[in-house]
């Protein structure tokens, strides 16, 4: 219990949010180019374990090697993760890496856009 003061609950709670966002838009992303309950399984087993395992939810990120986190910055996890592990001062300090989530988040609300609109075109799903 005397520990409780230590933990700063405002950069969980503000990474949360944000990361959640942008796994919703993903989620859409994934959604608008199929319906098909199978590939969207398969997809977000995929996703969710490969992700997680190259980005430090699984495996701590000051074990893995340099290769593996420089495809990590590839994904939002990686980003999560990273402001879940540092100590912050000020908004500023996790900044950058909000900013990277927002902006997969916008990247995966583009893309379910466009996909959306060729399946209205009726070109099909992609």
């Amino acid at each position: 219990g005397k520990y409780i003061r230590e933990i700063d609950f405002g950069k969980y709670i503000i990474n949360t949010i944000v990361f959640s966002f942008t796994i919703l838009c993903l989620t859409f992303f994934i959604n608008s180019f199929t319906k098909n309950k199978f590939v969207i399984t398969a997809l977000s087993t995929v996703l969710s374990l490969g992700i997680s395992f190259i980005s430090g939810v699984m495996v701590p990120q000051e074990f893995l090697g340099e290769k593996t986190l420089a495809l990590a910055k590839f994904f939002p996890n990686y980003y999560f993760v990273k402001i879940n592990n540092i100590t912050v001062n000020s908004f500023s300090d996790i900044g950058f890496e909000l900013l990277m989530q927002l902006l997969f988040a916008f990247a995966f609300i583009l893309l379910g856009l466009y996909f959306s609109k060729v399946k209205q075109g009726g070109k099909g799903a992609v």
